[in-house]
C-alpha cells in the first residue's frame, strides 16, 4: 500500500511542477485518467479541489472516466424553490450510470437543478421550457463563455458598487417597519427591505446599459436573482410572504459570479411547448419533471398554477415594470388562463385524468433511447394508471421510490385548511423507461 501511494504522490508532483500540461494529454490519455483517479482513491491527504485549482480541465476527464466514483460533480446554483430536485441528484446518477449516457433533453427546466448537474459533469444538455426564467438560467449556465469570467466578475463588481435611488422595485415591493411586521398600512405585506429594493433598482437599470450580448446579460441577471433569494421574506414562492420579516431579509444584497463550469459548446436552448420541441430531440436520454398540480379534490386548479408562482422573476427579468394586482403585488398579466398547462388540468376525459393522457401522449412522442421521470405523489395523475400504460404498450422500466421532506406550505395552517398535506406521504418516483 505504501508503494502504491509512494508511486502516485511522486506523479502528482511531476504533474504539478510541469504545470502546464498539453491538452492532449488532459483530453485523450485515458490511462492518464485512470492514474489520476487512482491517486484520489489511495490518497486522503490532498482533496480533489486542489488538484482542480492546478489545472481545471480535469473535471472533465474525471467524469469520462468514471460516472460511478466520488469525483462526480454535485454542486449546482438554486434558488428557494418549493419542488427542488437537490436531494435525488444521486439517485439520478444511480439509476444511469451503467446507461453511457452522452446528451439529455430536460422538459420543465425552471428547476435548473438536474440539467446543471449533467452540464457540469460535461454531459451535453438540451434545455426545453415556456418560461424566459428558463431561458435565462439556460444561457448563463448552458451557454456561457468560461473566457469571460474576469469580465463577468468586473461588471459584477461595478454592480455592487453603483449608488442606490428609489424607482419601481421600491415603490412596489419594500416595506416601513412596523415592529418587524410586513404587513404595511394597505393592508398587503412586503417582499423586500427598503435599502435592497434601492439596490435592486439601481442594478437593474444598469445591467441593460452594461450587457454586451444575450449571454452576458443572462448571466448577470442570474446573478441578481441569486443574491435577491438570500435577502426576501417569502415561503419559497410569491403567492403569499411571510407576515413576521425573515432574518435573512436584514441581510445586505450582494451579488456574486454564480457556480458554472466551461458550458459544452453543443448545449441548445428551446423556448416553447414540449411537444413542438420533440421532432427537434435526438438525445440519448429525456429527463421530464411536469408541473404538478394538486391531488386534492377540494382544491381549485387555479390555486395551483405553476406559472403564478414566480412572477416576480418574470418581472426582473423583463423589466417591463408591469401593472400589479392582489395583496401580494402579482403581475397583472399573470393568469390562470395565460399560465395554463395540460399538466395541471384538475378535469376528467374519459376514465383518465387530463394530465395522464397527456403523460401518455409525451412518452409515445418521445424518441430517445431512455426516459426518466420524476414523479411526486401529490399529482393528480396516478402512478399506477402510468405503470399500466407502460406495461399495456410493452415498455421496460425501473422504478425508485424517495421519500421527500415536504415543502414549507404543507405546514402552513392556512395551506392545511384547503390542501390537506398533513396525512398525506410525499414521495418523489424516479421512472426510468426504457424506449422502443
Amino acid at each position: 500500500m505504501y508503494l502504491r501511494f509512494n508511486y502516485f504522490y511522486n506523479m502528482y508532483l511531476q504533474i504539478k511542477k510541469a504545470e502546464l500540461v498539453p491538452d492532449a494529454i488532459w483530453q485523450d490519455n485515458i490511462d492518464f485518467y485512470n492514474t489520476i483517479n487512482l491517486f484520489f482513491i489511495y490518497s486522503s491527504i490532498w482533496s480533489m479541489s486542489y488538484v482542480v485549482q492546478e489545472k481545471k480541465k480535469i473535471i472533465k476527464p474525471l467524469f469520462k472516466f468514471d460516472i460511478t466514483h466520488k469525483v462526480v460533480n454535485f454542486k449546482t446554483e438554486w434558488i428557494k424553490y418549493m419542488w427542488s430536485k437537490k436531494e435525488i441528484l444521486p439517485h439520478i446518477r444511480d439509476m444511469i450510470k451503467d446507461l453511457n449516457i452522452k446528451s439529455v433533453f430536460d422538459w420543465f427546466a425552471w428547476t435548473t437543478r438536474v440539467w446543471q448537474f449533467f452540464n457540469n459533469n460535461w454531459i451535453q444538455v438540451i434545455s426545453n421550457d415556456l418560461n424566459i426564467r428558463s431561458e435565462i438560467f439556460g444561457k448563463a449556465f448552458l451557454l456561457n463563455d468560461e473566457k469571460k469570467r474576469e469580465t463577468y466578475i468586473k461588471k459584477i463588481n461595478h454592480l455592487n458598487s453603483l449608488e442606490w435611488y428609489k424607482w419601481y422595485y421600491t415603490t412596489v415591493y419594500w416595506w416601513v417597519d412596523y415592529d418587524w411586521s410586513s404587513v404595511q398600512p394597505d393592508g398587503k405585506k412586503r417582499l423586500r427591505q427598503m435599502h435592497n429594493t434601492m439596490k435592486l433598482d439601481a442594478i437593474r437599470d444598469e445591467i441593460d446599459k452594461i450587457a454586451e450580448d444575450e449571454i452576458e446579460k443572462s448571466v448577470l441577471l442570474a446573478s441578481l436573482i441569486f443574491a435577491l433569494d438570500k435577502v426576501d421574506s417569502s415561503l419559497w414562492h410569491f403567492s403569499s410572504y411571510l407576515r413576521e420579516r425573515s432574518s435573512r431579509s436584514y441581510k445586505n444584497l450582494r451579488l456574486e459570479l454564480p457556480y458554472f463550469v466551461d458550458s459544452v459548446e453543443w448545449n441548445d436552448i428551446i423556448t416553447g411547448d414540449v411537444f413542438g420541441a420533440l421532432s427537434k430531440i435526438n438525445t440519448d436520454l429525456a429527463y421530464y419533471d411536469p408541473p404538478y398540480g394538486s391531488n386534492n379534490d377540494q382544491m381549485p386548479s387555479s390555486r395551483v398554477r405553476y406559472g403564478q408562482y414566480y412572477h416576480i422573476w418574470e418581472t426582473i427579468i423583463r423589466h417591463d415594470k408591469p401593472e400589479v394586482i392582489w395583496a401580494i403585488n402579482k403581475r397583472a398579466d399573470a393568469t390562470v388562463e395565460k399560465t395554463y398547462s395540460i399538466f395541471e388540468d384538475y378535469n376528467k376525459k374519459w376514465d383518465y385524468y387530463v394530465p395522464e393522457l397527456a403523460i401518455f401522449d409525451l412518452i409515445k412522442k418521445t424518441k430517445t433511447k431512455y426516459i426518466l421521470f420524476s414523479y411526486n405523489t401529490n399529482w393528480r395523475a396516478s402512478i399506477k394508471n402510468i405503470i399500466q400504460f407502460l406495461e399495456d404498450n410493452k415498455y421496460k422500466y425501473e422504478l425508485r421510490n424517495i421519500w421527500y421532506k415536504k415543502n414549507v406550505m404543507a405546514w402552513m395552517k392556512r395551506t392545511y385548511d384547503w390542501d390537506n398535506l398533513w396525512n398525506k406521504d410525499n414521495h418523489e418516483i424516479l421512472l426510468l423507461i426504457y424506449n422502443h
